[in-house]
């Protein structure tokens, strides 16, 4: 069941006006989840969004990679 599973919340847009206030409501709402606040426009927070993301998945038993000696398949 997904709401068994742990939580992550990617917290986009942090470089639009009032991203700080909303990031504030985000944890006032949600105290017991990781949240990480990201910009995809300029590249903010993505390598601590990969690093959260790679982190969950070799603690996570039930997670398989589809790539297999370093190469992803070919889509």
């Amino acid at each position: 069941m997904l709401s068994s599973r742990p939580w992550l919340i990617v917290a986009n847009k942090m470089d639009l006006p009032n991203a700080n206030e909303n990031l504030e409501t985000l944890r006032e709402r949600f105290p017991k989840t990781s949240i990480v606040p990201i910009s995809a426009a300029n590249g903010e927070g993505i390598d601590t969004l990969k690093e959260a993301l790679a982190e969950r998945m070799m603690g996570d038993k039930a997670v398989s990679s589809p790539i297999k000696g370093g190469q992803a398949p070919n889509l």
